[in-house]
């Protein structure tokens, strides 16, 4: 029939490897990837809405009524930094493995960069427009 070599045998333990890997980090691609990417953007508007919500619950109660709308800007923007991760979570992945790049390496560092430059743009724009267009007081 044929002998199993060393060099078979260690093929077929990688493909299984890389296969089981791929599929707990979620990148094997196709449908299923394709579902269980609208269920983390779900998961994420959830999270999003009760962090940030908790967030301007706890400056409702802790700050002064005068600087409320400080505590309001910041649930806002961690809301919204929140739901930007884990699209960019979600969606960065499946991208590098388009484009043949090893999502394990890359998208750990640039998800990284990419979100606090993001978070710290909104937080900055938010209290910007608080300031000059709403005319908040600080």
């Amino acid at each position: 029939m044929g002998i199993i070599t060393i060099d078979d045998v260690v093929d077929s333990l990688e493909e299984e490897a890389t296969e089981d890997i791929q599929k707990l980090a979620d990148v094997s691609g196709g449908d299923e990837a394709a579902l269980s990417a609208p269920k983390e953007v779900l998961a994420g508007l959830g999270t999003a809405f009760t962090l940030g919500t908790t967030l301007i619950l706890l400056s409702l109660i802790w700050t002064s009524p005068q600087s409320r709308w400080v505590g309001f800007v910041a649930g806002l923007v961690m809301a919204i930094n929140v739901f930007v991760a884990v699209t960019l979570g979600t969606i960065l992945p499946m991208g590098l493995k388009r484009l043949k790049l090893d999502p394990a390496l890359i998208s750990g560092p640039l998800l990284t960069t990419l979100l606090d430059a993001v978070g710290f743009m909104i937080f900055l724009s938010l209290i910007w427009v608080s300031l000059n267009i709403l005319h908040l007081q600080p």
